[in-house]
């Protein structure tokens, strides 16, 4: 409202004869008198020094002119009044001392007609002022302002005098594509405007109207009181062309289709087209033919129209003034040059009486100036357009020929429309075009006059006048007041058997009743009306009458309701092929059918028909109706909707925002139909990314359900859970979660309670709780949901699919794949059967099933799932939509799981391409991506790299998990391996903690993820040789296993060999054997006799045998292990190396040394192969052959060899010092064995330094340090 907006203190309505300060009655003031000018004087006074001007004087210059001029002494209120304006032309005067800054700025404005600069002194126009064409001068006297103004506001008026422009082409066709509905309308309106019978009160209507808008203004009120005292002493015509509230009222009104004044003003109409009639027909013998003037400017869109249709029809929408005198029409047209989106038209009209029936009359000595020299034609007067021809730059002259050759086409539809308004008097029919045209709150205002005036004993147009109210409260979206009226009319029809016999008014009633009960979603009762009216259809019609097409629309309504959209189809071919016949091509009932058959095609997911028929409903209404109509806001928001589901998120916005324009302009308080728009366009914004834009969407249309007068629980449940939609996407749970559990309260309280709207909520419930890993919460609002469905649905409904896969998937993520399976193969044996192949829940069905068999291991198939649904999504949706991203994901695991790693990377790739244009970096798909490649990068050793994509992944879960999210333990263990790698495992088991911290707080701890991590943390303490601690990990590892997984878990053989190597570090090797031992029976139950994880254990038994010091034994576990090795026919070379060594050690240790080398050998030879020529590992084998020569007393080949070790172990990328500690104590027992005394110490030392590094000094393994350096 204007009066919130504009400050009391600094904004001034002045009326030309009285000086107002606004307060906030004065401006609402101006709100309702507003809509009867088509022209505003706004004057912006630059400081209140300005105030001191003789302002009531100088404004009394404009009373000839305006009724009011705005005043503001704030320019960016003066701006913000301006740029709400809509249909009304701005005239601005502006001080010269603020021109120079604000004109520029609002110069482009469309509504700005003229800019008027008001200054002390006469300035020379400026560079800025030249530039800019509405600016028309600078002045310095107001009178001059006003002289200036006065003349283009009528150059202006001029201006906005309405017409229709109709093609030339195919006329003759069944196709009325080209022609404008305005023409059709206004041509209604006028007839039954003219039919009405005025009573005495409507003068007074009209007067009462008038000074309630006028109200203040002392002299359009004396105008007023003149017009109340003296209308019948004076003629129609004789007012018409004296007052400027009168004519610039009317034209106005007829131009924007303001059905409140043409109904005030209808009297005065009629009035004015029986004079001009009766002047014509006493005329019309002597009158002969001749040539008439107008001369206006029309838009430059219009014209490009005008000439592009010559021999086509031109109709003028309003009372039309011409002249004798082509100077004078010259003059005018030639004025409207001075606005450059306007094109100047000296129309000529060639008038013969003999074939036209058109009144007018010349107003020569009749009108209020009795010189003028005009020819006044009643309104709605229809020419053919003739020749064309320019007369100067944007100035043409265009002859038009008086016709009654009406279009036929737009005669037979004209006609159609006229029959369907047919009523029981004038009022009637009104009323029944306000609803046809979509002005209900006028059609209300009629029916309720109707209703006044109609007998209590004329039951029949009684249960009319209930049965058209009931029509309007439905259309305002009032379903409760709306079955109210039509059980009264149904009331009187029953209860009166004199009406019984009219069976067909009946059947409209049941009709209208069963309407009201599907919007109330009451579809069985629906049903039931819609089947009663259709028996008596059946009875009185013939078997393609039109009233058998609006029924078989609304049963297939109910069928689609029912989730049945095959039979639904079926009634609405049935109701389109009855209209086809019967119906011009453009009738509205037409888009409407077309419009239903759309939506069955979408339910279906053949969306590619479905646009198809939402084109031919859109293109019909187009021309069918105004332009303003709510039914093309509804087919444009439907086509939003459409565009939505196919993923073109720019088309579905456009259209969805052309829905929004036109249903602003409906300014109807609580308008439910603009709550589903703005909830439609949030929709939009959610798939968009925009998640904070689609909550303020949400939040509108909550705000208008409130307040609406069909508040209704269910529809706020609605909302509440599309609020927590947004939530969700936004990766806020807790708030999620909230306005889900609100939606359901809400839901609880409604009357009419949905079953299936709190299913859809469990369901989103559910879908949060899986994405904090709660998988077990999720999988109970899944089964909740899915109980409510099975009760409520068709065994083959696609809801029910939708449950399943649901349920499948949470099956999936608690490891039960078997169940997962059978759910996600439900879902598709339903989706199979009704939907079209390529149905995008198709697709997520089979990404479901591709997941649930990549979990189970069988890859080829989850390949094959994952391509189908791909190429599904390829087909539907854009190319950088989020969920072919998804798919790439999915499709990448699946190699990864093979170790495929390039082909994995390659769809991991592509699945970051696709985000590199998304708003959305904080997508889990985007975290799931990343930690994928950092896998890749960590297998081909490429640890920084691993690291960085790790972290990327964490810092993502960060910004959008719970702190105890599992998700996020799940990385730390990750990077925790990264460090591990990298040998840094003081790092690892940093990271390890905080995943066992976060795991350990889990709300749905998941038990594996615990094991994983407590051996991952025992690793790290082994290879650090904190045997205690790594045993402890162990142990608690052990523990989760054998509580939660049966005694045959392949997880458990890692464990028992993790175990067993911890005790045997700490020299418990009869414990160790134990746990050797329970882990090759484990084994050899679940795997092949050559496994290379037999080879594994045999060894470790082997090595725990050699540390007890039972050779043979060791010798015997070590030959087995290099059996199955050596048998293989893709051995495990770095297995097979580390046996190698062993063996070499055991006959090392049996003092067969010469074998010992041999083994040796293989080993070196196996590891220069597979390592770095700088390897830790190769260091230390050749240590390893360095002491058996120093066994064997080949000193000098020892020392090469332990130099040959020294070298790498310097020189490694990741140098073990402990290692060089024992290659510096080996030389140092060979240089002593050789008695070269100093070399020995040296390399003690060397070794003491290394050591004392690392351990405490009271650490027992410098003891032995110590030793060598005593015996030097």
């Amino acid at each position: 409202m204007i009066a919130k907006k504009f400050k009391p203190d600094n904004t001034l309505v002045v009326n030309t004869q009285n000086l107002l300060l606004c307060n906030t009655e004065n401006q609402v003031q101006y709100e309702r008198h507003r809509f009867l000018e088509n022209t505003l004087v706004i004057w912006l006074i630059s400081n209140d020094n300005d105030l001191v001007i003789d302002r009531p004087c100088c404004l009394r210059q404009f009373s000839s002119t305006v009724s009011s001029v705005h005043i503001f002494t704030n320019s960016d209120e003066c701006v913000d009044f301006l740029t709400d304006r809509e249909n009304e032309k701005i005239f601005l005067i502006v001080q010269n001392t603020v021109g120079e800054h604000l004109i520029p700025l609002i110069h482009e404005n469309c509504q700005l007609n003229s800019i008027y600069i008001l200054c002390s002194s006469q300035l020379q126009r400026t560079e800025w002022i030249n530039k800019l064409k509405k600016i028309k001068g600078t002045f310095e006297k107001i009178s001059k302002v006003s002289d200036s103004i006065h003349h283009d506001i009528g150059r202006c008026e001029n201006e906005l005098f309405p017409i229709s422009i109709f093609p030339a082409t195919n006329i003759s066709t069944n196709e009325l594509n080209d022609l404008d509905s305005s023409f059709m309308y206004t041509q209604l309106l006028q007839e039954i405007v003219l039919d009405v019978t005025h009573e005495k009160c409507a003068t007074k209507e009209l007067i009462d109207f008038y000074y309630h808008h006028y109200s203040g203004n002392n002299s359009v009120i004396e105008s007023i009181r003149k017009f109340e005292s003296e209308y019948e002493q004076h003629s129609p015509i004789w007012w018409y062309t004296k007052e400027y509230f009168i004519y610039s009222v009317l034209n106005r009104a007829l131009r924007l289709q303001d059905a409140e004044v043409i109904i005030k003003m209808g009297f005065f109409m009629r009035d004015l087209h029986q004079q001009i009639k009766d002047l014509y027909d006493k005329s019309v013998k002597d009158n002969n033919q001749q040539t008439l003037y107008r001369g206006q400017g029309i838009c430059n869109l219009e014209f490009k129209k005008l000439k592009q249709n010559i021999g086509g029809l031109l109709s003028f929408n309003s009372f039309l003034s011409t002249s004798t005198n082509e100077q004078v029409s010259l003059f005018y047209a030639d004025s409207c040059r001075q606005d450059v989106s306007m094109t100047a038209i000296l129309f000529r009209l060639h008038i013969d009486p003999k074939i036209s029936s058109t009144p007018f009359a010349s107003l020569k000595n009749i009108s209020f100036h009795q010189s003028e020299e005009e020819v006044l034609f009643s309104m709605h007067t229809v020419f053919r357009i003739g020749n064309m021809k320019q007369i100067e730059d944007r100035f043409w002259e265009v002859d038009l020929q008086l016709t009654d050759d009406r279009d036929e086409k737009l005669i037979h539809l004209t006609n159609y429309i006229r029959n369907d308004l047919q009523g029981i008097s004038g009022w009637d029919r009104l009323g029944n075009l306000m609803i046809k045209i979509g002005k209900f709150d006028k059609a209300e205002e009629f029916y309720e006059k109707l209703l006044d005036i109609t007998l209590i004993d004329d039951l029949k147009n009684l249960a009319r006048v209930y049965c058209q109210l009931g029509s309007i409260k439905k259309f305002k979206g009032n379903q409760t007041e709306a079955l109210s009226y039509y059980r009264n009319a149904l009331d009187i029809r029953q209860k009166n058997v004199s009406l019984m016999d009219d069976d067909s008014y009946l059947a409209v009633i049941y009709g209208n009743m069963g309407e009201v009960y599907r919007e109330m979603g009451d579809h069985l009762n629906a049903l039931s009306f819609y089947e009663k009216a259709l028996e008596i259809q059946h009875k009185i019609y013939p078997s393609d009458h039109v009233h058998l097409a609006t029924t078989y629309n609304n049963i297939a309504l109910v069928y689609r309701s029912l989730n049945d959209p095959f039979k639904a189809l079926s009634y609405y071919q049935k109701a389109l092929a009855i209209e086809q016949k019967l119906m011009p091509s453009l009738h509205p009932l037409l888009a409407t059918t077309n419009n239903n058959i759309a939506q069955a095609y979408q339910y279906m997911g053949d969306y590619t028909e479905a646009l198809v028929f939402y084109q031919k409903s859109l293109e019909i209404i187009k021309k069918s109706l105004p332009p303003d109509h709510p039914t093309i806001a509804t087919t444009y928001d439907n086509i939003g909707t459409l565009y939505r589901y196919m993923g073109d998120f720019k088309n579905a916005l456009d259209s969805s925002q052309k829905a929004l324009e036109i249903q602003l302009k409906q300014h109807l308080s609580n308008d439910t139909n603009l709550a589903i728009i703005y909830h439609n366009i949030g929709y939009i914004h959610l798939e968009l990314g925009d998640n904070s834009q689609a909550l303020v969407f949400f939040q509108k249309t909550f705000e208008i359900q409130k307040e609406s007068l069909n508040f209704s629980h269910a529809a706020s449940a609605i909302i509440l859970n599309s609020m927590g939609e947004a939530y969700y996407c936004m990766h806020n749970y807790k708030d999620a979660l909230e306005f889900y559990h609100k939606s359901i309260n809400t839901l609880n309280q409604s009357i009419c309670f949905n079953p299936l709207l709190l299913a859809t909520i469990y369901i989103n419930i559910g879908a949060v709780h899986l994405a904090m890993s709660e998988y077990s919460i999720a999988l109970s609002c899944f089964q909740k949901a899915l109980e409510i469905r099975e009760k409520s649905l068709l065994s083959v409904h696609p809801d029910l699919a939708t449950i399943y896969s649901h349920v499948g998937l949470a099956y999936n993520l608690l490891d039960d794949l078997p169940n997962a399976l059978i759910f996600c193969q439900k879902a598709l044996e339903i989706q199979q059967k009704i939907l079209s192949p390529d149905h995008p829940d198709l697709a997520s069905t089979y990404i479901n099933i591709g997941s649930t068999y990549r979990a189970m291991g069988n890859y080829t198939n989850a390949f094959s799932f994952f391509e189908t649904a791909l190429n599904i999504q390829q087909k539907t949706l854009p190319s950088n939509h989020r969920s072919i991203a998804s798919t790439y994901n999915n499709i990448g695991q699946t190699p990864f799981y093979r170790n495929d790693q390039e082909i994995a990377l390659s769809f991991f790739q592509k699945t970051l391409d696709i985000f590199k244009d998304s708003a959305d970096s904080n997508d889990p798909l985007l975290a799931s991506t990343y930690s994928f490649i950092a896998a890749i990068r960590k297998s081909t050793n490429n640890h920084l790299a691993a690291m960085l994509f790790y972290e990327k992944a964490l810092a993502i879960q960060e910004r959008i998990l719970k702190p105890n999210d599992i998700a996020l333990g799940i990385t730390c263990n990750n990077i925790g391996t990264v460090y591990d790698a990298m040998n840094n495992y003081s790092r690892a088991i940093l990271f390890y903690e905080k995943a066992l911290l976060i795991e350990q707080n889990s709300v749905a701890p998941r038990q594996l993820s615990l094991a994983v991590t407590y051996t991952n943390i025992g690793n790290a303490h082994m290879c650090m040789r904190n045997y205690s601690a790594a045993l402890s990990a162990f142990e608690k590892s052990l523990d989760i296993r054998e509580k939660y997984f049966p005694s045959d878990h392949s997880s458990l053989v890692l464990v028992y060999n993790s175990v067993g190597q911890a005790h045997e570090s700490l020299k418990n090797y009869s414990t160790a054997l134990c746990f050797y031992d329970k882990s090759l029976n484990q084994e050899q139950k679940t795997v092949p006799v050559d496994n290379g994880s037999l080879a594994s254990i045999y060894k470790k038994i082997g090595r725990t045998h050699f540390s007890m010091n039972d050779l043979d034994m060791a010798l015997s576990s070590v030959r087995q292990a290099l059996k199955i090795l050596e048998g293989s026919s893709n051995p495990n070379d770095s297995l097979l190396a580390s046996t190698h060594n062993l063996t070499a050690e055991i006959y090392h240790g049996m003092n067969d040394y010469t074998t010992a080398i041999s083994f040796y050998e293989k080993t070196l030879k196996i590891e220069q192969r597979i390592l770095e020529p700088n390897d830790n590992e190769l260091g230390i084998t050749y240590n390893n052959i360095g002491t058996v020569y120093d066994a064997m007393g080949d000193y000098s080949k020892a020392i090469s060899f332990y130099e040959k070790a020294l070298s790498i172990e310097q020189n490694s990328l990741s140098p073990n010092q402990l290692s060089l500690a024992t290659t510096f104590t080996s030389m140092g027992d060979t240089y002593y064995s050789m008695e070269d005394y100093s070399a020995a110490l040296s390399s003690y030392k060397k070794a003491l330094e290394i050591r004392e590094k690392y351990y405490p000094t009271d650490y027992r393994g410098l003891a032995p340090v110590y030793s060598n350096l005593g015996h030097v």
